[in-house]
């Protein structure tokens, strides 16, 4: 299962805040055909696992692509464009994968372990 850190929670709340008005929407993390990871606004689905922060759902992930993201962290690294959550493989040399910030768009991410992307 992916660790979602406490300045990745409060990240997440802010996005979704800034990007939807609707009380039951959160940010989930897909994943496209070329196993590249984004985010998009959702609702929660069965079988989610949901991330919280302040007893808000921020964040959910379907249970078997959690499955797969065992020893991934989803963290918040400071950038000259401001934050940008980022995703920490362990083990693959401090490699990151950057999201972005979710503007209403589905954000890629790079599948490739120890790759840097924007």
């Amino acid at each position: 299962m992916i660790v979602v850190t406490d300045n990745a929670r409060v990240e997440l709340k802010k996005l979704l805040s800034e990007n939807s008005g609707e009380s039951d929407a959160l940010l989930r993390l897909t994943s496209n055909e070329e196993g590249q990871l984004g985010l998009i606004l959702d609702r929660e689905q069965p079988g989610d696992n949901v991330v919280e922060h302040e007893g808000t759902k921020v964040f959910a992930i379907e249970g078997d692509l959690a499955g797969h993201l065992n020893g991934v962290t989803l963290d918040v690294e400071e950038t000259p464009d401001g934050p940008m959550l980022m995703l920490r493989q362990e083990g693959c040399g401090g490699g990151t994968c950057g999201g972005g910030s979710c503007g209403g768009k589905q954000q890629t991410c790079c599948g490739d372990e120890g790759k840097t992307c924007s």
